[in-house]
């Protein structure tokens, strides 16, 4: 599997041979839309065009979850949503921080 940040990274890796693309790296490089959710957009493309996708990265919510789902990729990974409990226990404290400075 490949992880890509672009439409260009995941079509040039799939027909050098990669099994799945990724858009796992879309929103962390210059080369991808600054995004805090899923690139939808890019897994759509992705999936019209007809490459094994399996789709990760920025999966935060069940919200964007179904969202992903609808758009039919090969596979979903859901990562640091369900692996990393002090990222999600600050999810909720920030809350409290920002009501705090009010």
């Amino acid at each position: 599997m490949a992880d890509t940040s672009n439409f260009e990274e995941a079509k040039n890796a799939y027909e050098n041979g990669i099994d799945f693309v990724g858009p796992t790296l879309s929103g962390y490089t210059e080369k991808s839309p600054k995004i805090d959710h899923p690139d939808y957009d890019l897994i759509k493309a992705l999936v019209d065009d007809g490459l094994p996708v399996i789709a990760e990265g920025k999966i935060h919510t069940p919200e964007q979850l179904k969202k992903v789902i609808e758009i039919d990729p090969a596979g979903i990974v859901i990562g640091g949503a369900i692996t990393r409990p002090l990222q999600i226990a600050r999810t909720f404290t920030s809350v409290f921080d920002q009501m705090k400075d009010k």
